[in-house]
């Protein structure tokens, strides 16, 4: 990919070296998502090393700290005060968490914008204390693209281990 800056700081435009496509605002998220698995001309080994790092990224993914929540009054209790234990869940359990809440946002037609709902949030919270749900742009997003890689990803094993294949309407 080739950036050149363009605007204000921060803002870059890129272009992809195989087939030429343009962003605006070259997001590497989106970069790499597009070597890994859109752009028809990438070779098959730079593919696999992006589609490898997405898939690694997902494994390893760990969400900042979160402090977007608004301030209470000092008087009013907190709902964390109901709850014996509030220490952050393992990385693990909260990716496996935003893939559970990703795969039934998807099957159930549930817009994202859902997600940010207060009450939402508030069943979320009664349901276990130290889950933060992901955003609606990181379960559209980052979360949405990386469960379709390891879907690829599979789908790209059976087909390397079968044979005589038909495809038919």
């Amino acid at each position: 990919m080739q950036n050149e800056r363009i605007g204000s700081t921060g803002h870059y435009r890129a272009r992809c070296y195989y087939c030429s496509k343009e962003w605006a605002k070259g997001e590497p998220v989106k970069l790499e998502f597009h070597l890994g698995y859109e752009c028809a001309k990438c070779p098959e080994r730079v593919r696999e090393y992006w589609v490898t790092k997405i898939i690694d990224k997902q494994n390893n993914y760990q969400r900042g700290p979160v402090n977007k929540r608004k301030k209470m009054d000092s008087t009013q209790t907190n709902i964390t005060s109901h709850f014996k234990n509030d220490e952050p869940l393992p990385v693990s359990e909260q990716n496996a968490l935003d893939q559970a809440v990703l795969k039934a946002w998807v099957i159930a037609g549930i817009p994202f914008s859902v997600i940010e709902n207060p009450f939402i949030i508030d069943l979320f919270m009664r349901l276990n204390l130290a889950y933060i749900p992901p955003s609606r742009t990181t379960l559209s997003g980052r979360i949405l693209k990386e469960e379709a890689a390891k879907v690829k990803v599979k789908i790209d094993k059976i087909f390397e281990q079968s044979e005589n294949l038909t495809l038919c309407e």
